[in-house]
């Protein structure tokens, strides 16, 4: 994201989709390779997929109601505290 505001002229919230399409893609194109390989648990699954689409509806609620460097604070902030949580996870896995 960091690379597109600042190698690009797209207002942040077209940056935001961008990354947001990326990882889409990503992560469908896991879950595909998953469920053709027999690996895919429905149950771990379904509870991401419906986070996913309660934040997708809200997300884009919001994104029409806030101006771009208000939105890009907050998925700063969003995204820092992923990586947090990651972090203090894998340190709890040791």
């Amino acid at each position: 994201m960091p690379a597109l505001k600042r190698y690009t002229d797209l207002p942040v919230s077209s940056i935001i989709a961008t990354s947001l399409g990326v990882l889409t893609i990503i992560a469908g194109g896991g879950t595909i390779f998953s469920a053709i390989s027999g690996n895919l648990n429905i149950a771990i699954a379904a509870p991401y997929a419906i986070g996913f689409l309660f934040g997708l509806i809200i997300g884009r609620g919001l994104g029409k109601r806030l101006s771009g460097p208000r939105l890009q604070q907050i998925f700063s902030v969003l995204t820092f505290s992923v990586a947090i949580s990651l972090i203090i996870k894998g340190f709890n896995n040791l």
